[in-house]
């Protein structure tokens, strides 16, 4: 049987939510989840298996979801969210289970696509020194004449 339902009480809010601006954000990983609602796995259409977060930014409280697709060919990606929220594999194998990344934290990058945040990149998560000390990028070597004390040219 079919019914008719009308939605009443809707406002302009509806739908919307808090963009963060594109940056790096400190975020707590408050849930994670290998399987949906009805138990089934989370699998890609292409049949690569994946995880899903939900992550915490410290200073709003904005919650973003995150997607880690287990895809030996990404295995880079894999790792280095591993290393990022503290589950640094000992060695070239490691067996993943959702519960281990649950209230863990990570720097994210975070951007701004089709209206919606995505987290890109995830780092470790820098100590109390780190946040203080100025980044200051490696310096790279030119070659200088040391009578004229300008650049050699080639």
């Amino acid at each position: 049987m079919a019914h008719n339902f009308k939605f009443k009480n809707q406002d302009k809010e509806r739908g919307e939510y808090e963009i963060l601006e594109p940056g790096w954000y400190d975020f707590r990983i408050n849930a994670s989840y290998d399987k949906d609602q009805n138990g089934n796995d989370f699998v890609a259409k292409t049949g690569t298996p994946y995880l899903k977060f939900l992550c915490e930014e410290s200073s709003s409280g904005v919650t973003l979801p995150h997607y880690l697709f287990l895809d030996e060919t990404q295995s880079k990606k894999v790792y280095y969210f591993l290393v990022a929220t503290g589950n640094e594999p000992s060695g070239d194998e490691i067996t993943i289970d959702p519960e281990m990344f649950v209230d863990k934290e990570f720097r994210g990058k975070v951007e701004v696509s089709n209206g919606r945040n995505r987290i890109t990149r995830a780092n470790p998560k820098p100590d109390a020194q780190e946040k203080t000390d100025p980044f200051v990028p490696k310096q790279i070597e030119k070659e200088v004449d040391p009578d004229l004390e300008e650049d050699v040219p080639f």
